[in-house]
Formats: structure tokens, C-alpha cells, sequence
């Protein structure tokens, strides 16, 4: 019935144990201190899972009678016991004097200033016997020949966010939501209309938007050669130069291709190989893009499952990640050896990245191409793009959060304008902005007026 055998080779620390439910006795002023760094499942010992309940329960009422009535009401964890007081019985007996003899070697050793030392070495052993689970866990899922490996690695960075959770978060209340949306209600009206998400760097846009926000997917649509890549990698751009943690993902570009790109936007240079060189402001520019908050991947061919990898990579060696660019949806791996249509294995994606979105607590930039109908061809320039144009799936629109459209009115008399169109915005209104292509340099700024705060 009862979890592990103390004797088994499971990290653990009985010791430490002892020592908190000792000190907890002896001043439960601390309970709701120790509570914020342990729970119950932390413990190894069954018993002292149980105590601890108890403990959490009871507050500063604590002692070794309301310990005993509690646990008389808790169920039993065995169905051949009545509660949880008779199945500790049972194992150690007098269950007053087994609380008594840790009340007093903590009071003996002067563990009780100590505390907090010996929560935390509970909670240390606990997270060591989770990650021994998810390494079993693990190997037992590689095994599987019936999955393809690569399905399997974002279930494996579920598993290892979940051991370092030592679980799923538990769900909030409703007053706990009510203060999250009252703060962040007050930080709009202190903002005075600036976003208070991740900002573009353009203006009108981000008046629209209100900025990126953790968990949103946002589909930036273009034809081929508009420009679309060099938008998202502007935006990144931005949002490293406010501190935001980007991470870019090119499956077609090459790193050094990437890195010229931020280089021309940051330095506002021409890098092309037929400009005149200044070498002193691009080493500048590149020195600055090399400091900033911004990495960049080569994933030519990647699966979804090889993008979230690289997401949560990022993210465990960095502490967080606030933007992932990825470029473009139409490049990526999407195996249909299960039957699936082109258009299906593309919604798996959208949806499988939407919800990476959530979990990693960061928003998606994801490029993508239209359909035929929404390009230039002989017969004129290209058709302003709208939502149906999306290339291949309409998954697209429905997992997205946003839809950007960005568009090329006319290629022949005006080849540097360009309108942005949001077509999509769950959160707010939809329209468009006007820029100007300076392709040379790997920038847009606004048509009428250079907004983008370089």
C-alpha cells in the first residue's frame, strides 16, 4: 500500500523530514513560510506526508492533539483502515509519542532556527525523485517503435517541465484572476495608450495590438519576396532592444544571413555585397546586435516537435523566453504518413504551436505564404490579400490570435510601398498600416512618418 520502503534507493532525506514537522510543532507561527516551499507529496516517508497535511490543515492550531483529531478525519490512503490517524497507528503506534520524540530532537539539535534549511532539502530530494521518474518515463516512451521519435520530444519537455513543477500548477481562483486583470487593467491606463505588451516598434500597429502577449499565436502572411521575414526579424529586433528575450528560427535562411539582416536594421547600413562599406558603424551595429537578448537557429526541414524542443532549450538555458520568430509554417516538416492531408498536418501544427505558445509563457511570431491568388502574376499586381488567401490550411486563421497581411499595392510605380493589414485581432480592432520598404537595409518604417524607434 505504502509508498516506498525508506530503505529503497529513492533520494531522500528522513532526517530532514523529522526535522520540519518538529519544528512546526513546536512553532507553527511558521507554517504558512514552510508552506510556500513544500507540500505534502515532497514527502518520501507516507507518514510524514500525512503529518504534514495534517500540519497544513491546522495552521498555528498545531499541536500534538489537533495533529491526532485531524488525521482521525483524514481518509486512510488503504482501504482496510479507517482514516488516516489509524493507518499511522499501525505502522509506528502511539501516534502522540512519535510526534513528541520529533518535537524533541529538533528541540534538542536546535534545528528549529534552521527551518528553512531543512524545507528546502525536502523539496530538493523531492525534485530528484521526480526527475528519476521522468528519466524513466522517458526511456520507456524511446522504446515506443509505434511513435516517431520526434513526436515523442514534446512530450518529453511536457514530462520535464512537469518534474520541475513537481506537477501542474494548481488552478487559480477566481479572485486570483480578478487581481491579475485589475493589474494589468492599470498598467494600460498608466501606459497612457502604449502597449503594454511586446511592443512592434510601430506605432500605429501597436495601438492596434496593444503589443505581443504571452500565449498568442500571430500569423504575419505574405507573398513571396514582400518582405514579410524582414518584419518579424525587425520586430525581434525591437523587442531584444526592450530587454524581451527573442529567439528567431529560419528554415530557410541561413544564421549569417539572419545576422546580416539585424546588422543592416540596427545600423541602418546597406550590407548588400555591391554597397560601399562602412566598417567602423557595421562593427558597431554588429557588436550591439551580438549583446542583445536575441539568438538565432538554422532549422532547415524542422518538425513541430523539433521547433518546441529548440523553444524549451532556449528557454531552460535562459530562464525565460518572451518571442519566438518562426520562419515560415510552409517550410516546416509535416509528416502525413498517418493518411493526414497537406492542409490537416499544417493544422496540427498551428494548433501543437498555439499551445506552445501558452506553456512557454511567450508569443509567436509565425510567418506564412498565401495562396496562388493572392500573388502578382501577369495579369497585375497581386489582390489585397484577405483572410482565405491563406496558403493550404484554414487552421491558420482559427489557431491565431492575429493575422498580419502585409501587402505590395503596387509594384510597378510604387515598389517600396507596403500596407500591413490586420486582418485578425481578437482583442481588438482590425485595420491597416501604411509603411515603406527599405529593403536595402532591412527595415519598414511608417509611410508617412519614420515611427519605428530605432
Amino acid at each position: 500500500m505504502n509508498p516506498t520502503n525508506p530503505t529503497d534507493l529513492q533520494p531522500h532525506s528522513p532526517e530532514s523530514e523529522r526535522h520540519v514537522i518538529g519544528a512546526l510543532l513546536i512553532e507553527p507561527a511558521y507554517m504558512a513560510r514552510v508552506a510556500a516551499l513544500v507540500k505534502p507529496a515532497d514527502f518520501c516517508l507516507w507518514e510524514h506526508a500525512r503529518l504534514f497535511e495534517a500540519l497544513t490543515r491546522l495552521g498555528e492550531l498545531a499541536d500534538n492533539l489537533t495533529v491526532e483529531q485531524t488525521l482521525a478525519k483524514m481518509p486512510a490512503a488503504d482501504h482496510k483502515y479507517t482514516n488516516a490517524l489509524a493507518e499511522i497507528v499501525a505502522t509506528h503506534g502511539d501516534v502522540n509519542g512519535y510526534l513528541t520524540l520529533m518535537r524533541a530532537e529538533s528541540q534538542l539539535r536546535g534545528y528549529v532556527p534552521n527551518w528553512e534549511h531543512h524545507a528546502r532539502e525536502v523539496a530538493d530530494q523531492a525534485l530528484r525523485r521526480r526527475m528519476i521518474a521522468y528519466a524513466n518515463t522517458v526511456a520507456r516512451m524511446a522504446n515506443d517503435q509505434q511513435r516517431p521519435a520526434a513526436e515523442l520530444v514534446d512530450v518529453a519537455m511536457d514530462e520535464l517541465t512537469k518534474a520541475g513543477a513537481g506537477g501542474r500548477a494548481e488552478r487559480r481562483t477566481m479572485q486570483d484572476i480578478a487581481a491579475a486583470y485589475w493589474a494589468e487593467r492599470e498598467a494600460e491606463w498608466a501606459n497612457n495608450g502604449k502597449p503594454t505588451g511586446i511592443p512592434s516598434g510601430l506605432v500605429d500597429l501597436d495601438r492596434m495590438t496593444n503589443g505581443w502577449r504571452p500565449g498568442q499565436l500571430v500569423t504575419v502572411a505574405a507573398p513571396t519576396s514582400t518582405g514579410k521575414t524582414t518584419l518579424m526579424l525587425q520586430m525581434a529586433l525591437h523587442a531584444a532592444r526592450q530587454g524581451r528575450r527573442a529567439l528567431v528560427l529560419t528554415l530557410e535562411m541561413g544564421e549569417e544571413e539572419i545576422m546580416r539582416k539585424l546588422v543592416a536594421n540596427l545600423g541602418r547600413l546597406d550590407t548588400s555585397p555591391t554597397a560601399t562599406p562602412n566598417h567602423d558603424k557595421e562593427q558597431a551595429a554588429l557588436n550591439a546586435v551580438a549583446q542583445l537578448p536575441i539568438q538565432v537557429a538554422y532549422t532547415p526541414g524542422a518538425t513541430v516537435a523539433e521547433i518546441v524542443a529548440e523553444c524549451h532549450r532556449e528557454r531552460a538555458k535562459r530562464g525565460r523566453l518572451d518571442l519566438v520568430v518562426v520562419d515560415h509554417l510552409q517550410a516546416m516538416g509535416a509528416p502525413q504518413d498517418r493518411g493526414q492531408t497537406r492542409a490537416a498536418a499544417l493544422g496540427a501544427i498551428t494548433r501543437e504551436l498555439k499551445a506552445q505558445a501558452g506553456k512557454l509563457g511567450a508569443a509567436i511570431l509565425m510567418g506564412s505564404q498565401l495562396n496562388r491568388e493572392g500573388s502578382s502574376g501577369a495579369t497585375g499586381p497581386a489582390p489585397v490579400p484577405q483572410l482565405a488567401m491563406l496558403r493550404e490550411s484554414g487552421n491558420i486563421e482559427e489557431d491565431s490570435s492575429m493575422v498580419l497581411m502585409l501587402h505590395n499595392p503596387d509594384e510597378k510605380t510604387a515598389p517600396d510601398l507596403r500596407t500591413l493589414y490586420v486582418r485578425k485581432n481578437r482583442n481588438g480592432p482590425t485595420g491597416k498600416v501604411d509603411l515603406m520598404a527599405k529593403l536595402t537595409e532591412s527595415r519598414f518604417v511608417a509611410a508617412a512618418v519614420d515611427q519605428v524607434k530605432l
